[in-house]
């Protein structure tokens, strides 16, 4: 009864899957509530397992924004780095409207998700782009 409610046995109930089948192999970026993979098959929840532990997975992120981006390397210069942080740096990609951001994040307070940029973070490289 306490799994009826579960992430699995609901994805389970709605794409017919036999109950119990379906198994969480990771969760990504859990702290942001993130994305979590399951599978059907040992083996291949092995191999995602060891390809993300490895560290040989490139992760893309798509954001809805508000808001309109800057259209030039000078519409961005007054918003860019926090000071406070002396290893934030951000650079204009050329003509492809495209921001890097290279700057540590930490975890502030995991239970709100907050984060922000300080020296003591992990690292963390951003690209914005339209």
């Amino acid at each position: 009864p306490y799994l009826a409610n579960s992430l699995t046995m609901m994805v389970e109930g709605q794409v017919g899957l036999e109950p119990r089948s379906l198994r969480p192999c990771h969760r990504l970026d859990r702290c942001t509530s993130g994305l979590t993979i399951c599978t059907t098959s040992q083996a291949i929840a092995k191999l995602i397992q060891g390809r993300l532990d490895g560290k040989t997975v490139q992760k893309l992120y798509l954001a809805r924004v508000k808001g309109k981006f800057p259209s030039s390397e000078n519409e961005c210069q007054n918003f860019m780095v926090s000071k406070e942080c002396a290893s934030a740096s951000w650079s204009w990609m050329g003509d492809k409207c495209c921001i890097e951001v290279n700057a540590p994040i930490k975890n502030i307070d995991p239970i709100k998700g907050y984060r922000a940029i300080c020296n003591d973070g992990k690292h963390s490289t951003s690209r914005f782009s339209l």
